[in-house]
This record gives C-alpha cells, structure tokens and sequence, in this order.
C-alpha cells in the first residue's frame, strides 16, 4: 500500500509541476486573486461528478467542518494565492523553491501534532533534496529577488505546511474525494463575490483556458491523489515526494516558456531524485 500512495504523491507532484509555466503565463494577464478563483471555480464540475458518482454524504460532525475551513481558507486560499503572488514578483523557479520549504514546515508540524516519526534517513532525505530544488530555482532565473516576492514564498510554504497537517485531521472522519471535493466546494462559495465582480468583465480568453487547466489538473487530479497519499503513507513521506514539483516545473518551463536549464539545474535535478529515494526507502 505505501508503494500505491507514493505513487499517488508522484503523480500529483507531476501535475503541480505544471504550474510554474501556466502561472507564469496566465496571472500575468490577469489579478492574483481572480486567478485564483478561476482555478477553484473549474476544478469543482470534475470533483462533483465524481463526488455525486461515489455518493458522497455531507459530514455531519461539526470538527469535520472545522478541519475542511481551516484547510481550505489556509491551504488553498492563502497558500495558493500566496504563491502566484511570489510569482508574478520573483519569478516561478524562485517562488517555487521557496514555498516549497513547506516540507519541513509540513514535517515539523506532523512530529508534533500527529506523532508522525521522522527518522533519521528522511531528514537526509529532505534536506538533499531542498538543496536540489535551490540550485534548480538558481539557474535561469532573471527575475528580480524582491522582499515583497519573498515574503509571499514564504508565506506559502507556512499556509502549505499547516493545510496539509489539517487535511490529515480531516482524513481521520472522511476520504481523499470527499475531502478534495468539500474544500474546493466552500472555496468557491467563499470566493463568489470574486466571481460576480469579475467573470461577465473577462475578456482574456488565453487566460481563462489557462486558469480552467491549471485549476483542473491542479485541484481535480492532483489534490485528490495527494491527500489519498497522506491518508496512506502519512505526511511527513508525501509532502517529501512532492519536491519533485519544482525540480519537474522548471523542465517544464523550459519546454513551455523557454527558460534556460543549464548544469546547476541538472545537478538539483540529480540531488532532489537522491533525496527522495533516500527518504521513502
């Protein structure tokens, strides 16, 4: 079952690695906020077939609500609007491996409040890895290495790290669909007066199939298959395999948005794929 869930966590690390390219693109044409919403809003017509499919039962457990707000307004909300933010400032190799020191933030925080172990190997693990994902984000970028940029990685990687510790709270009473499913759902309520304000005035066609795509993969693949992984193999192992994103996202750039890739990118590459093997093994 471990081997299924990291898998899963591999997989939803791919499809993340997608959004360095797309952001870069799409909230350049557009507010960080409303292309956020965006997202969330096109995620949820995939999630709630899937959901009326499995025949999915509204929580009645009050804590269960709790846990989905808190997840939700703190993960994706902040966390993700956070990040495109960094984006638009600093540039997405740099922004990606920032808000990905969320893994330890994510790793911390499960040792304290879960119990989770955290051995020896994955420690390692972890920090091989982060220092792959620096040298990565190090070569090509041009962008300019802003405090308000910075602070917005940084931000994203706290929000990350205590969402994903939250979501396991929430997995303990429902499943990775129905979790998935639920946080998407009270997003877009949340975010509703976003989309009344903004959507009969959008005229960038470009941007709104970039945000549709990017919501999709991002929220209807790849968040389901990444909580799946923390309900089976715990926090700690899943949000490790997930350095693979900005290692991935920054070949994608390449072919997408014709970002250089030189030897330093490369050799992060090298050390992130050892850092993970190490720390799931």
């Amino acid at each position: 079952m471990k081997e299924i869930g990291v898998a899963a966590a591999a997989t939803a690390a791919i499809l993340w690695a997608l959004n360095p390219a797309l952001i870069k693109i799409g909230a350049e044409r557009l507010d960080a906020l409303l292309f956020n919403a965006l997202r969330v809003l096109a995620s949820l017509p995939l999630l709630a077939g899937l959901a009326v499919y499995r025949r999915v039962n509204m929580p009645q457990n009050p804590v269960v609500w709790l846990y989905i707000l808190i997840a939700t307004v703190i993960g994706v909300g902040i966390g993700d609007l956070l990040y495109i933010i960094a984006t638009k400032h600093i540039g997405g190799g740099r922004a990606v491996t920032i808000s990905y020191t969320y893994i330890f933030v994510s790793q911390g925080l499960a040792t304290l409040t879960l119990g989770e172990e955290v051995t020896n190997r994955l420690v390692l693990g972890s920090s091989i890895a982060l220092i792959g994902i620096w040298l990565v984000a190090k070569e090509g970028d041009k962008n300019g290495n802003t405090l308000k940029g910075c602070a917005a990685a940084l931000g994203a990687a706290l929000a990350w790290g205590i969402g994903s510790i939250v979501n396991k709270m929430a997995l303990k009473y429902i499943d990775a669909l129905e979790l998935a499913f639920l946080r998407m759902l009270v997003l877009t309520l949340i975010l509703s007066p976003v989309y009344i304000r903004h959507l009969r005035s959008l005229g960038d066609r470009l941007a709104l199939i970039i945000s549709i795509v990017s919501g999709v993969l991002s929220f209807s693949i790849a968040l389901p298959l990444f909580l799946f992984a923390i309900d089976v193999v715990g926090v700690a192992v899943t949000v490790l395999v997930t350095a693979l994103t900005p290692v991935l996202g920054r070949v994608f750039a390449h072919i997408m948005a014709k970002e250089a890739v030189t030897v330093r990118g490369i050799s992060g590459t090298l050390l992130t794929a050892v850092g993970i093997v190490l720390g799931i093994s």
